[in-house]
């Protein structure tokens, strides 16, 4: 791995450390470790060799950054599962009703 290409990983990671200890809304939390991971691809694409314990050090940063944007997904995916669940019990079953194929409707 090139100097340049080492210095740009140990930025990323540095970027993702820093993301970790900032406060972001969720959606922009998700898009911010998105476009590092991006970053990270894009310098695999030029040169694949890299240090275990640098891949590692930005993984690990960008799933601490990504943990509260996590949740609060979670928690969502959760309360809409809940409350479709609930408007299905409180409604009445539905009667299935057969459908109606002969005679066909009259096209003018």
């Amino acid at each position: 791995m090139s100097f340049g290409q080492h210095n740009a990983r140990v930025q990323l990671c540095e970027r993702a450390e820093a993301l970790a200890a900032e406060t972001h809304p969720p959606a922009q939390l998700a898009r911010e470790v998105q476009k590092l991971r991006a970053e990270w691809k894009a310098l695999d694409e030029q040169h694949a060799g890299v240090p275990k314990s640098l891949w590692e050090r930005f993984d690990g940063a960008c799933e601490k950054a990504y943990a509260p944007a996590a949740r609060h997904f979670a928690e969502l995916h959760a309360a809409r599962k809940q409350a479709r669940s609930s408007a299905r019990s409180s409604s009445p079953p539905r009667r299935r009703t057969r459908r109606r194929f002969w005679p066909p409707s009259r096209v003018t």
